[in-house]
């Protein structure tokens, strides 16, 4: 063990450096209340599979099959955490966990290619503190696993490990829909360093995944799913690319725009310098940014961590470039690290100061200046946490608590049930409601007209009343 430790010390560093880091920023967001139910709540539901559902992976929010709208058959194993445990504190910890491992497999294949441990550290630190990392992280989403399949997938690659190599490479694919455009911007990476023939067997896997299991067996189970990309894109997939081939002077005017600028800032232009190398990483970011959707265009919430983490991946070829350069016309011994503590500053600097397209998700900015509610916050999470220990089979709850009383059974919220609620349709065992006036996503009713409705009806008791929340508990009949 003792061995074992001292082999591995630089990596046991990089993790719990990197899960305190992100354990951290998780708690301070936590103990603000700002974990909505979107896409937070929603998603701990979906994994849990609450007995009230139809079936695994059911949405509440969509009413279907989660699958249909994202194919992600990963979710089935990642639910295997969060059917014992339905908490949000779970959730919270299993992604802060993914990334921290993703961090170290990020360094391990950094330092392959270097063969620099120390330089290594600071790009996968570099890395950690990036804006698009930290949006990520800070609106957390199951997509985050990206980083230690992808990270791990080149990782065994590199070692010609080809069967976790493959393992990785299937969680990709079942990760989302668009994994096998990242297996293959990976294995792009490997060209010249890898056999061919290997390289060509990862490639042609992720695209039988395309052709065979998203093009056929996804429309046999789910018929009437819809097109995610042509909502998304205002394109079919052919005709993107048929476009995008006619047109090249528009694949630059897009790289060019204000988040693609912002992108490259924030690697400090640091890919280009692995020439061919950096293609799969702005090929990535291309398809992102030419969205017709504006948080996807903008690379904000989780959309740009994978183009962030494929240019990433093409640095430590980018610094050998480096290193030539530094012994040819610098002092290699002074300036070898340079570039990646430039990166360093860079990654800490722009995370702290956002672009207007980062501003629209959560960030660092908007983090610290809540942190100063925190002690008004914590009594309020206190009792949520209470109420859900109620452990009711139904509860109607607002948006902005919804997330931290889920418990695992039937959970509703106003923007949906409201008007179900009010008919006497569906009478929940369990309410918790804010006492601000505006619940989000609900426009016919305000909070207080809430309030009012449960304190007049005879079926319901009142069992806390503070200055920010209420709660009320079914009479039993």
């Amino acid at each position: 063990m003792q061995d074992f430790l001292k082999k591995h010390k630089t990596e046991l560093f990089l993790f719990i450096a990197s899960f305190l880091y992100l354990g951290s920023l998780s708690f301070l967001e936590y103990s603000t209340l700002s974990l909505g139910w979107h896409d937070f709540g929603m998603q701990i539901q979906m994994l849990s599979s609450p007995l009230f559902s139809e079936g695994r992976l059911w949405s509440y929010d969509w009413n279907s099959n989660f699958l249909s709208i994202h194919f992600s058959p990963l979710l089935y194993l990642l639910s295997v955490f969060l059917i014992p445990l339905p908490f949000i504190e779970c959730w919270l910890i299993i992604c802060s966990l993914a990334l921290s491992v993703g961090i170290v497999a990020l360094f391990s294949l950094f330092r392959r290619v270097t063969d620099n441990s120390a330089i290594s550290v600071i790009f996968s630190l570099a890395f950690l503190l990036n804006p698009y990392v930290t949006a990520t992280h800070l609106y957390i989403h199951y997509e985050i696993f990206l980083v230690p399949l992808l990270s791990g997938f080149l990782l065994f690659a590199w070692d010609e490990r080809k069967m976790p190599a493959f393992v990785c490479l299937l969680g990709i694919l079942l990760l989302k829909e668009d994994g096998w455009i990242y297996v293959c911007a990976g294995s792009f990476l490997l060209l010249g360093r890898k056999p061919i023939r290997t390289i060509l067997v990862y490639s042609f896997t992720s695209l039988l995944y395309l052709v065979i299991v998203l093009g056929f067996f996804k429309q046999i189970l789910f018929p009437n799913s819809s097109s995610l990309f042509l909502e998304h894109w205002g394109k079919t997939p052919f005709a993107f690319i048929l476009n995008s081939l006619t047109h090249p002077s528009e694949i630059f005017r897009i790289l060019l725009t204000d988040p693609g600028k912002f992108l490259a800032m924030s690697l400090l232009g640091i890919p280009l310098l692995a020439t061919w190398r950096s293609l799969p990483g702005f090929a990535v970011a291309f398809l992102w940014l030419s969205s017709i959707s504006p948080d996807r265009a903008g690379l904000a919430f989780f959309y740009g961590l994978a183009p962030t983490l494929i240019l990433f991946m093409a640095i430590p070829f980018a610094f050998l470039v480096w290193e030539v350069i530094a012994s040819r016309i610098l002092d290699p011994r002074k300036f070898i690290f340079l570039l990646p503590i430039s990166l360093l500053i860079t990654s800490i600097t722009i995370s702290a100061l956002p672009n207007h397209a980062l501003l629209r998700s959560p960030n660092l900015l908007l983090l610290s200046a809540s942190l100063n509610t925190i002690p008004e916050k914590i009594p309020i999470i206190i009792s949520l946490i209470k109420l859900r220990g109620y452990k009711a089979n139904t509860t109607f709850a607002s948006f902005n608590f919804a997330t931290y009383v889920f418990n695992g059974a039937e959970l509703r919220l106003p923007y949906k049930d409201w008007e179900a609620v009010r008919a006497r349709k569906w009478r929940p065992d369990l309410v918790i409601l804010t006492t601000e006036e505006k619940e989000p996503l609900l426009t016919e009713v305000t909070s207080t007209e809430m309030i009012l409705f449960f304190d007049k009806d005879p079926e319901y008791t009142s069992i806390l009343r503070t200055q920010n929340l209420r709660a009320w508990r079914k009479a039993k009949i």
